[in-house]
């Protein structure tokens, strides 16, 4: 769970930041989706034991919902 929330967390930041690019905005929709899914896990696994793993896929889940959802709010994407 752990190990698996955290390469969630790396892929969903990833594409994070290729949303960015305009005209690729619409890559949010499935990326916050994706996002919430390695957060779950990723709070499953902080169950089992708070380590680093845990954290970064945390931290990169939340960076990719909040800012995906800014930048949808911002591009238009959500009306």
């Amino acid at each position: 769970m752990q190990t698996a929330g955290m390469v969630i967390g790396i892929v969903v930041i990833c594409f994070f930041v290729l949303a960015l690019i305009p005209c690729l905005g619409m890559i949010n929709w499935i990326n916050i989706l994706v996002a919430i899914v390695g957060l779950v896990l990723n709070i499953v696994g902080a169950t089992k034991g708070m380590n680093g793993k845990v954290i970064v896929g945390l931290v990169f889940c939340s960076i990719a919902i909040i800012g995906g959802i800014l930048r949808l709010i911002i591009g238009g994407g959500i009306v």
